[in-house]
């Protein structure tokens, strides 16, 4: 029975991937015309939109991962299931505000609550399961994830030419539906003690061989490698995406929805594909694969033919998919880089995310859409960097 019990519990919390998700992404392409159609905003605001998103979560993110392991059951689930259900109300304040400042500030509340959720949520999942299926319980979990970013899109394609109202109802509702969803789930769950966490037992000989310069070496590289990838994906998985297709292409509104979420389907099969490659191939290969998708991806995204286009937003997401979860397994696997290194690689990631939205929406004001230069064509040099990058790593063998 008590099996059964926890079974029933992960089930809700990768129910909840699915949903939460689902919910956030209803409201993206929504908010993003908002701002550009009705506020009139420039595309530098429409690319702070998501990096204002980016730097609250990673500041909650932090504060989560400081409370994960003092909190009991009765606080996990209080707080994971209030920052859900106050997500719900907060998103319908986009409709209230008539300033692209206030909807900034929306913004910023809704990435504060979303990375106190879902590191909890994750915390808790992953001290539910056994390190034995930890990590296939986790894959599953991210692909519902992006699922529901799909689902979320294609929601929005449906409604796209309703109101900005129906669309944050349709996000607000599944917010609360995540925090139900939450409470349920974590009562359910029992949860008595937190994941081991290891004491390093390096010897004086392993620090002085991670501090050589092959070492460092490699550390620099797997950061430039997420820095370019991650800087781009702000670009293509945030706001400004959207704006980007349509104003090209001359796209509605629903097609664009459409498109970005088909070719986000599409890239779950690719990034699986990647992730086999790792697995079989070594995660050096892996790395240069994706960097080299990422950087065609971004080169073709700035082809003025809708086929490149889309054919680039497709190579583009398979990278972003693929690179952070095989840059960490090589920091660790490839290289024997300590811990340490992997919150350098998140917080590279979000130094990325951050930049990259605003300043592609800084060019785009600057070069104007129907110039003869592509306004997304200087960040694809960053992608190019990664490519770069990951050619230069190289295989370590003990």
């Amino acid at each position: 029975m008590h099996k059964r019990t926890v079974n029933y519990g992960v089930a809700l919390l990768v129910l909840l991937a699915f949903v939460g998700t689902t919910a956030f992404r209803v409201s993206i392409p929504a908010i993003a015309f908002y701002a550009r159609e009705v506020l009139s905003a420039s595309a530098f605001s429409v690319g702070l939109l998501t990096s204002m998103f980016f730097a609250a979560r990673a500041v909650a993110s932090v504060l989560a991962g400081f409370l994960s392991g003092r909190a009991g059951k009765f606080l996990l689930s209080l707080i994971i299931t209030t920052s859900f259900i106050i997500n719900g109300f907060i998103v319908l304040l986009y409709g209230l505000v008539e300033s692209i400042v206030w909807l900034l500030a929306v913004r910023l509340c809704q990435g504060f609550l979303n990375g106190i959720a879902w590191v909890l949520v994750q915390y808790v999942l992953g001290i539910s399961v056994s390190e034995n299926i930890r990590g296939r319980i986790y894959a599953v979990y991210f692909a519902l994830g992006s699922l529901g970013s799909v689902l979320g899109n294609f929601i929005y394609s449906l409604i796209s030419r309703q109101e900005l109202t129906l669309s944050l109802i349709v996000s607000s509702t599944m917010y609360v539906l995540s925090g139900i969803i939450a409470l349920v789930a974590v009562r359910t769950l029992s949860i008595k003690s937190e994941i081991k966490r290891t004491h390093s037992n390096l010897s004086f000989k392993d620090v002085e061989r991670a501090s050589t310069y092959g070492f460092m070496a490699s550390a620099i590289l797997l950061l430039l490698i997420v820095l370019g990838i991650s800087a781009f994906s702000s670009i293509v998985r945030g706001d400004l995406i959207y704006i980007y297709l349509s104003e090209s292409f001359s796209l509605s509104k629903s097609y664009v929805a459409e498109l970005v979420g088909i070719t986000g389907l599409g890239s779950l099969i690719g990034a699986y594909l990647i992730s086999w490659l790792s697995d079989k191939c070594g995660n050096v290969l892996a790395l240069r694969v994706s960097s080299l998708l990422g950087a065609l991806g971004s080169i073709l995204l700035n082809v003025r033919l809708g086929g490149a286009a889309i054919t680039g937003l497709l190579l583009f997401y398979i990278a972003s998919s693929s690179v952070m979860p095989v840059s960490r397994r090589a920091a660790i696997t490839e290289f024997k880089l300590s811990g340490l290194i992997l919150g350098v690689v998140n917080a590279v990631g979000n130094l990325g995310s951050v930049a990259g939205s605003a300043i592609a929406g800084y060019l785009y004001d600057l070069l104007g859409v129907h110039s003869t230069e592509p306004p997304l064509y200087a960040m694809a040099t960053l992608p190019l960097m990664a490519f770069a990058a990951s050619i230069l790593l190289k295989e370590r063998r003990e």
